[in-house]
């Protein structure tokens, strides 16, 4: 409110100020400060005006000269014929989407539902009923893998791409740009996605039946705990023998060489007394068998790596399919009730200024209109909207026309992660405005939330 003041006095018109904050129960705080401070002003004695505009950074000299324009301030921004626009990132981004040109495409006559879960349920309460083979399929993966509870999180719940449908949007015009799908951008990030099952590879490597046989022959003369575990060898070796897959025997094969925190046994480097025995009674080395079990180990890691990929692929193709279906029948049933909520905005207003003619006659407005920026409780800001923010600001160039900016905020404030706000976004914005602005960094570490005492 004080910048506010500052700028007024200072020559701003109240049309040129845009002050931007998280609640609409902040912003009508914040304007209902100003009006109230400005209508004290109008009322004040010389030394009481004199001392307000004091404690609000002017010098007594500087106060005693403002002093008429100050007590005039109240009723210049009450008869002006615009405003000074106090509100919320969303309540702005209606109006920028409101004054989308036609080409836009933007529906017009929209509402803003502010329930976004009731939205999203009433959305999609007739979708489960109606799904497609492969969406079934699709539910049945997921399903499988976490269940009906958590399954229900990574599609309506904290998990769901509804929760980050702005991100989702991005990356499926990433996708197209690029002439890909979703899925296949997983893949690119997979390296172990497109080669073969290393175990299986391994069983079929020439040798592996010989190897089986020294195993079995050291197992059957080893400890009585490796005695007892010698029969499975030899069943081992009778599957290979007929051409089984080792993925039929894998889980139980794998006790052999690995423990159940997935490190290698203590017995293959340290072999047992009753081995070497048996090992210098045939006069057969002992690194042989150490080398055989130490192989097997290599080939279980490298198979973890590469079903780690086949899984992670498999779920997330699953739940890019079902995630796009929904949001695609949500967006549909928004369209039919003329309804918007919060994410649309933030969308719709990041689509606009990505493409260059739609940006270019947003930027005509925005520049035409404001001078000044202001923005309360940055902590709150998610990424979206500072993209926005950004990709306006950066506009601009190196034209010496462009708006003052003023952010305010405190890390250690920032409640709403539910929200997808990020205080990373200070270190971001910190970095863009010194580098293009020439902005001063402020920082304090004193508060007057607390009594003296604390």
């Amino acid at each position: 409110v004080a910048r506010m003041v500052r700028l007024l006095l200072a020559g701003a018109k109240p049309q040129e100020i845009l002050a931007l904050t998280f609640t609409r129960k902040a912003a009508q705080e914040m304007r209902d400060r100003l009006y109230g401070l400005l209508e004290q002003f109008s009322q004040m004695t010389d030394e009481q005006l004199v001392h307000e505009l004091s404690i609000r950074g002017l010098d007594g000299a500087q106060a005693q000269k403002l002093l008429p324009q100050a007590r005039a301030l109240y009723l210049t921004v009450l008869m002006s014929p615009q405003s000074i626009v106090i509100d919320t990132f969303h309540g702005w981004f209606g109006r920028l989407l409101g004054a989308a040109p036609i080409s836009a495409e933007v529906q017009p006559g929209f509402n803003l539902r502010e329930d976004a879960k009731r939205l999203q349920e009433e959305c999609m309460q007739d979708w489960w009923g109606d799904l497609s083979a492969d969406l079934k399929k699709h539910y049945d993966v997921l399903l499988k893998e976490f269940g009906a509870f958590e399954t229900d999180k990574f599609l309506m719940g904290n998990y769901s791409l509804f929760k980050q449908r702005g991100a989702w949007t991005f990356f499926l015009t990433s996708c197209k740009a690029k002439g890909i799908s979703p899925v296949d951008a997983l893949a690119q990030c997979l390296p172990n996605l497109s080669l073969p099952n290393p175990l299986e590879v391994f069983w079929r490597c020439p040798g592996t039946k010989e190897d089986l046989q020294v195993m079995f022959d050291c197992f059957s003369n080893g400890t009585p705990t490796q005695k007892r575990d010698s029969p499975f060898i030899q069943t081992v070796i009778n599957h290979h023998d007929v051409g089984g897959s080792v993925m039929e025997i894998a889980d139980q094969w794998q006790s052999y060489f690995l423990t159940k925190a997935m490190a290698p046994l203590k017995d293959i480097a340290t072999m047992s007394a009753p081995m070497q025995k048996y090992l210098a009674a045939t006069g057969d080395d002992p690194a042989q068998i150490t080398s055989i079990r130490n192989a097997w180990v290599d080939a279980y890691e490298a198979w973890f790596l590469w079903k780690n990929d086949q899984d992670a692929y498999a779920m997330n193709a699953a739940w890019f399919a079902m995630s796009e279906a929904m949001l695609g029948h949500m967006q549909k049933a928004k369209e039919s009730m003329r309804v918007r909520d919060f994410d649309d905005l933030e969308i719709g207003v990041s689509q606009l200024m990505a493409n260059p003619d739609n940006a270019a006659y947003l930027q005509a407005r925005l520049d035409a209109k404001y001078n000044h920026i202001l923005i309360d409780e940055f902590q709150d800001t998610n990424p979206l909207q500072w993209q926005i923010l950004r990709a306006w600001l950066e506009g601009y160039g190196q034209d010496g026309s462009r708006p003052s900016v003023f952010i305010v905020g405190d890390p250690k404030q920032s409640i709403y992660r539910f929200r997808r706000a990020d205080p990373r976004l200070f270190t971001s914005a910190k970095q863009f405005l010194e580098s293009t602005m020439q902005a001063q960094y402020l920082e304090k570490n004193t508060t007057r939330r607390n009594a003296d005492a604390i």
